[in-house]
């Protein structure tokens, strides 16, 4: 077991303090490298997104939406594809315990609420060198925040790390300190290459109209800066007035999406839109069409889906 607050915050991310020139010339395989970053990056469960987004190394990713918006589904849905890829994930899912977290991952691998016990224990075991969990509950000190994520990266080798949610990382009553932190978490995205997915809320909408918009990259909780430090950004919005209708037994359209998956911004790549997703009428998982077929991405190579 690893004891991440012996690491040294200040030691793993010296900076060297004399600026120096750079040659053009010297250049080019920097521009290659960030070229190859670009054109590939751990794909989503969603192949009609996957040519314009992608979940790339190096970069900090925001992620948020309104409370009870299914931004955490979303979130594990991306981890469990990225396993599938064959990436290392490392979750710290401070609000949830972690058998939890296991289990919200096994459901939306086996496509059912509470498979048995019997293919909890063989995904267990088809994860684990992949999956590894934070296991607390319970607000955690930003410098431990940013310890914990350096051993996701160095000792356990993870390409995907979630951290689920700023508001847990004891920094969203300080602005500056808000920005800091989320500073020293992209520079640890880009040292170690890997990609920190940061889970966050955005703001209560005022007016009558509640929480029919789809949110925007300034919409978010806190300094206005997030926007501006994070790589990409995603926002989760779910069509609760549909959810409503389809509850209560009324009609209601279906080629309206579920949910929407918005690319609000991404430095390193033109596309910025939305796609509509639907959930599985068996499970938490978003579908890429209305026909509701579990994307491939999401469906383990190992683990037998279907065996119960």
């Amino acid at each position: 077991m690893i004891d991440f607050k012996d690491i040294n915050i200040n030691e793993e991310l010296a900076i060297v303090e004399s600026a120096e020139m750079v040659a053009t010339t010297d250049l080019v395989d920097r521009v290659e490298e960030r070229r190859k970053t670009a054109d590939e990056g751990i794909r989503t469960p969603w192949e009609k997104l996957n040519a314009d987004f992608a979940l790339r190394k190096g970069e900090m990713v925001l992620m948020g939406g309104y409370t009870g918006h299914f931004k955490s589904t979303v979130a594990s849905q991306l981890g469990l594809s990225a396993i599938n890829q064959g990436y290392s994930v490392g979750i710290a899912s401070l609000e949830l315990l972690a058998e939890d977290v296991l289990e919200q991952y096994v459901e939306l691998a086996a496509g059912r609420e509470r498979p048995p016990i019997e293919y909890v224990g063989n995904f267990a075991k088809w994860a684990e060198p992949r999956l590894h969990i934070y296991d607390r509950v319970d607000a955690i000190a930003p410098d431990s925040a940013i310890q914990m994520v350096i051993a996701f990266a160095k000792y356990k080798k993870c390409d995907l790390i979630v951290l689920d949610a700023l508001m847990m990382m004891g920094v969203c009553d300080d602005l500056e300190r808000e920005k800091e932190f989320t500073q020293t978490l992209a520079a640890v995205a880009k040292k170690f290459k890997v990609c920190v997915l940061l889970i966050h809320h955005v703001r209560k909408p005022s007016g009558n109209d509640g929480e029919k918009h789809v949110p925007g990259k300034y919409d978010f909780i806190g300094s206005s800066h997030l926007a501006n430090i994070a790589s990409s950004i995603i926002v989760i919005w779910h069509n609760k007035e549909k959810a409503q209708m389809k509850n209560d037994g009324f009609m209601y359209d279906d080629d309206t999406p579920d949910l929407i998956f918005k690319v609000a911004k991404q430095r390193y790549h033109k596309y910025e839109g939305m796609v509509g997703l639907w959930q599985h009428n068996t499970c938490r998982s978003f579908c890429g069409t209305s026909r509701r077929i579990i994307d491939q991405l999401t469906i383990p190579t190992v683990g037998a889906h279907n065996d119960f």
